[in-house]
């Protein structure tokens, strides 16, 4: 298989894990049968915030063929004022730090400064968003690979441990995509230790250990989340379905922890041996695809 294949195994895991996950969040016991499932509301093959952010990310990536914090600003705007890149052209929902970036930004504050630097707040939405940059980065150097990805997080979630969360998930889409064996501990350790960024050292030894003292739980908090979506990723590398089945076991925000599995699954196994039926159950608008056929192609170029 080739790199395109991959990429789009990727973004489609991403969306098919946010599907399988939007109907069974929070729910106290998992169905007996593991499938794609709808809701009273939303039919089969529908998804939310998640894929719609990761969506808007990428789409912001082919208007510029760069990374642009405004342009992914702009994009997260259409999204969440005009439905941009959503399942029926309206944001069925968002996470209160997301909006509220939004609306700094709208009131004219810097890209930088729109993040909401609370704990409270401290949740997966930038992690959500970190894949099309990991891919599209992931051929420059480490330098503009980190950068980028710290700049992209920033404009939802600004604390530390959110950005390096986001380089973490981000460095093993590189690995998988470049058919890599680094140890991303390891490097990213390097890499801050020769920046002289003393406070991001300190919170990746956090994130590192963060498994001895807490369970995960596949919820929003974006340590859990990152270290859930791993383990359901890691459990099952070469069984889609599996992975995403791991995924949902952990309850809370499966739906999250599905998309980061599922993306990360969706790019082993390549987009030619994702489920056939349930890529046939997205509710993709011709405008979503569209976007995702763009960004393939930017990608082989």
């Amino acid at each position: 298989m080739s790199n395109k294949d991959f990429v789009k195994g990727a973004i489609y895991g991403h969306i098919i894990g946010e599907a399988v996950g939007f109907p069974l969040k929070n729910i106290s016991v998992a169905p007996k049968h593991f499938d794609m499932y709808g809701t009273s509301t939303y039919p089969k093959g529908s998804y939310g915030d998640a894929s719609s952010m990761m969506l808007c990310t990428l789409a912001a990536i082919n208007e510029c063929r760069s990374i642009s914090v405004e342009d992914i600003l702009d994009m997260l705007q259409d999204w969440y004022v005009g439905g941009f890149l959503t399942i029926d052209g309206d944001c069925i929902e968002i996470k209160t730090n997301v909006s509220q970036a939004l609306t700094n930004y709208t009131n004219g504050f810097p890209p930088d400064r729109c993040g909401i630097n609370e704990e409270s707040q401290n949740n997966n939405a930038a992690l959500l968003r970190t894949l099309p940059i990991a891919l599209f980065c992931s051929c420059k150097s480490i330098d503009d690979f980190v950068e980028n990805i710290h700049q992209a997080a920033k404009i939802t979630n600004p604390q530390h441990d959110n950005q390096v969360c986001c380089v973490l998930y981000g460095l093993l889409v590189r690995n998988m995509l470049l058919d890599k064996k680094e140890k991303i501990f390891e490097l990213l350790e390097d890499y801050y230790k020769t920046k002289k960024q003393k406070e991001y050292s300190l919170v990746l030894k956090n994130i590192l250990t963060w498994r001895n003292s807490n369970s995960m739980k596949g919820t929003e908090n974006v340590i859990d989340s990152f270290w859930s979506s791993w383990s359901a990723f890691s459990n099952s590398q070469d069984n889609f379905s599996g992975c995403l089945e791991n995924a949902v076991k952990f309850g809370n925000s499966c739906d999250d922890t599905c998309s980061l599995a599922g993306a990360l699954s969706g790019l082993r196994v390549g987009f030619n041996n994702l489920p056939e039926e349930w890529i046939g159950s997205l509710r993709l608008s011709f405008e979503a695809s569209d976007e995702i056929d763009k960004f393939v192609a930017l990608l082989k170029n």
